[in-house]
């Protein structure tokens, strides 16, 4: 049930549940004779839109969040952080609060700062960063190897960053070693080959 009030003759707007999931909107006003005007409007469509957004919304939250990969969602003008998710906070060990409340200006993850510079410059013209190698910066100062991947998004007509980044160390751990195995491989091969030669 619902009730409708007018308030000095003027129309007020009221958003009814008439059955589950039909939605109305009752304009009532005065007429100029005495009586009332109702122009009842159909917003179910509206209302289901709504509600998938809203699902849609939390999925991407829930997504984002609890993601593997550390994920930064950046102004474009200024790279100042808007959001960051968990894994951002565990692997650079700076709290979710506290790079949010001083406007992320503060903190900088990345080593280089002509890094940033050359993905923002990027960015700003329409190129995507796609699986870049940086050193980044942890906030006890421990520098380690990632891939950086960074596109824009529209968040509420607002051109933003989304930036990805993947901690690359181990992976370049084993790079360096298997090059130096083969390097060892190769010597001994050939140390061998003079020997017998």
């Amino acid at each position: 049930k619902w009730r409708m009030q007018l308030r000095g003759g003027e129309a007020e707007d009221n958003v009814v549940e008439l059955s589950p999931g039909v939605w109305k909107i009752v304009n009532e006003s005065r007429s100029y004779d005495g009586g009332i005007v109702s122009v009842w409007t159909d917003i179910t469509e509206l209302k289901q839109q709504e509600q998938i957004l809203r699902e849609t919304e939390g999925r991407f939250s829930t997504a984002f969040h609890n993601s593997p990969l550390v994920m930064m969602i950046l102004r474009l003008s200024d790279m100042s952080y808007l959001e960051v998710n968990t894994r951002f906070e565990e692997l650079l060990g700076y709290p979710r609060l506290d790079v949010l409340n001083d406007d992320g200006l503060e903190v900088s993850i990345l080593d280089d700062k002509e890094v940033e510079r050359e993905i923002q410059s990027r960015l700003k013209r329409g190129q995507e960063v796609d699986e870049m190698e940086v050193v980044l910066r942890r906030k006890n100062g421990e520098l380690f190897e990632a891939l950086i991947s960074a596109d824009l998004i529209e968040i509420d007509g607002e051109q933003r960053v989304l930036l990805i980044a993947m901690d690359f160390s181990s992976h370049k751990r084993l790079e360096r070693s298997l090059v130096e195995a083969k390097n060892e491989a190769e010597l001994a091969n050939r140390t061998k080959s003079e020997f017998l030669a």
